[in-house]
């Protein structure tokens, strides 16, 4: 199922956000998105002033892969968890400094801090949500 949400930034753009689930059932998934654009005539775009490809040079486009949700406890315990995926990858680097083992050392390291990061996020969020630090003061 795909989810989409528009915001207006301001008067000269806007943003279409389209949220999909990858499949781990299929290798290959593709979407095909139609998108229709309304303009009034009275702004005077057309062809003549507006081609095709000037529009499609305007476009821009940007994929971002949602960090994998993990809550603190389990970066570091459980089979395959982050921690144990970048300490695998850098005794590969350290055994054979190869260029593969070295871009997947970095996509563990980067992978790694990322989740880190919105882990500790979230901690932190649930941590001033909850009761606790709304206690007595």
């Amino acid at each position: 199922m795909i989810l989409d949400k528009i915001k207006i930034h301001d008067k000269h753009s806007f943003e279409i956000k389209f949220n999909y689930k990858l499949g781990d059932s299929k290798k290959n998934t593709s979407y095909r998105i139609n998108s229709y654009f309304f303009i009034p005539s009275s702004l005077d775009i057309n062809r003549k002033y507006y081609k095709k490809e000037d529009f499609y040079n305007d476009v821009k486009t940007y994929i971002r892969l949602k960090t994998p949700t993990f809550i603190m406890r389990d970066l570091t315990y459980g089979k395959g968890n982050p921690l144990e995926k970048l300490k695998k990858s850098c005794l590969k680097i350290s055994q054979n400094n190869s260029s593969n083992n070295f871009e997947e050392f970095e996509y563990f390291l980067k992978m790694f801090c990322s989740i880190s990061q919105s882990s500790i996020r979230d901690s932190v969020s649930h941590i001033a949500k909850s009761k606790i630090c709304s206690g007595n003061n």
